[in-house]
């Protein structure tokens, strides 16, 4: 196990296939000064480049002085000490997008909850080195998802397929599988699991309080489910068997920090993620000697829309993680050695990213 440590705390759960220590050991100690070569600005200041999702953080009540950084597109000022392109790793441009060096070229890979957040900056991040993609959202989010099409094409993707899909409707979820399989030629090499919803938690004000187990919705809880555990688990047992034939793949699920430390004002949620937690470390186990790579990513508050719109706090941008954080923690396992399995990812940050209370 090692740990890499900044304003974005980031806990790695590493395991090599092969029973030596020693090599344990390197491969571990290899990986580190890799990640420090490739991002050297990472390491210290977070695990990649900060970049925030689009979002009009002054109805929030941010001032001025807190999103200057952030230009409409909530990209951060690129950093000029970032390494050039080539065996470094991946450079950012002015726009905060990347150039890859081609990690997924020729590669199918389907992520769900694309319109925006940490789904948008994984296909962006992916598109960047050169993957076929399937991006999929909600119908109602099509202007976004279109719009997110259109940046993975400006990034490199040599294919972006859209598909619209409402993943509580445990047939829409068997029909996104089956269009996948057949837009990717019958094998999606990498699936990313990251829809997820977040129901209104127990304090809120109104009828349906959503998360409490005394005054909570269960009719909430089920399409929560559906959502953030059903929907991957129906996903993933559909797109295996081609893997397996294939003789590699990847899968990734999108789980919570909430997965592993409980919120009591989201009972429900923490459900669905320790759920998902525990259905990816059990692939994990079953898969590894099919030479299928299944990594758990566990962040805590994440700089989406989705976060910010929680009425228990009110949360700093640029003290929260971001999108392309993970999405580049996602992109590093893709340049491990094959014999090297990345377990999990847990993002935490060093600084609690609420408002003070005054």
């Amino acid at each position: 196990m090692f740990a890499l440590t900044g304003p974005a705390r980031t806990v790695v759960t590493f395991r090599q296939t092969a029973s030596s220590c020693k090599r344990l050991y390197t491969t571990s100690l290899r990986v580190g000064i890799a990640l420090h070569q490739r991002h050297p600005y990472s390491t210290s200041r977070n695990l990649a480049a900060a970049v925030s999702p689009t979002g009009d953080f002054s109805a929030k009540g941010y001032s001025a002085a807190e999103t200057s950084e952030y230009d409409n597109m909530g990209t951060q000022a690129p950093n000029t000490d970032a390494p050039t392109r080539g065996e470094r790793g991946p450079v950012y441009t002015e726009q905060g997008q990347t150039q890859g060096g081609g990690l997924l070229k020729g590669k199918w890979a389907l992520v769900t909850g694309t319109s925006r957040g940490i789904g948008r900056a994984i296909a962006e991040a992916f598109a960047a080195e050169s993957a076929s993609l399937i991006i999929t959202s909600e119908p109602q989010a099509k202007e976004d998802l279109e719009h997110v099409a259109d940046m993975c094409k400006e990034n490199g993707a040599a294919d972006v397929k859209v598909v619209y899909a409402d993943l509580t409707d445990p047939q829409e979820t068997k029909k996104l599988g089956e269009e996948a399989l057949k837009l990717s030629g019958g094998c999606v090499n990498v699936l990313v699991n990251n829809a997820g919803v977040y129901f209104p938690m127990s304090f809120d004000e109104g009828p349906n309080k959503g998360q409490g187990p005394l005054d909570g919705n269960p009719d909430d809880w089920d399409k929560q489910t559906h959502i953030n555990l059903m929907a991957p688990m129906r996903l993933t047992r559909m797109l295996l068997p081609p893997m397996k034939d294939a003789g590699e793949g990847h899968v990734v699920n999108i789980a919570s920090i909430e997965a592993l430390y409980p919120y009591p004002s989201a009972p429900a949620y923490s459900a669905t993620k320790w759920g998902l937690r525990g259905w990816s470390k059990a692939l994990f186990a079953a898969l590894k000697d099919d030479n299928i790579k299944v990594l758990t990513v566990n962040p805590a508050q994440v700089n989406t829309p989705m976060t910010r719109s929680r009425p228990d706090a009110e949360y700093l941008p640029d003290k929260m993680i971001q999108p392309r954080e993970i999405a580049e923690a996602i992109v590093m396992t893709f340049r491990l050695n094959p014999n090297a399995f990345l377990e999990e990812i847990t993002l935490q940050t060093a600084e609690t990213p609420k408002k003070p209370k005054e």
